[in-house]
């Protein structure tokens, strides 16, 4: 299937350089037999900036929480 409108505004923050025009997010990849022999490039790092929040109060939810930028969470 083609791209969704998320999955383009996902790869839109990816730096040119690590992308092609054929790149997709692997979330988004059926396997299939078809594809046996199927070569992927996998980054060695995420190609996005995440902020980690540090939760003071123990007894509240976990002790930490990865917030993504928005355009990763479609706000």
């Amino acid at each position: 299937p083609l791209p969704t409108d998320r999955e383009v505004r996902i790869l839109e923050d990816v730096p040119e350089d690590d992308w092609t025009k054929n790149s997709r997010l692997a979330t988004e990849i059926i396997l299939t037999k078809d594809l046996e022999g199927l070569v992927v490039a996998v980054p060695e790092a995420q190609p996005i900036e995440t902020f980690t929040y540090t939760n003071s109060y123990e007894d509240e939810g976990p002790p930490q929480y990865t917030m993504f930028p928005p355009s990763l969470r479609g706000d």
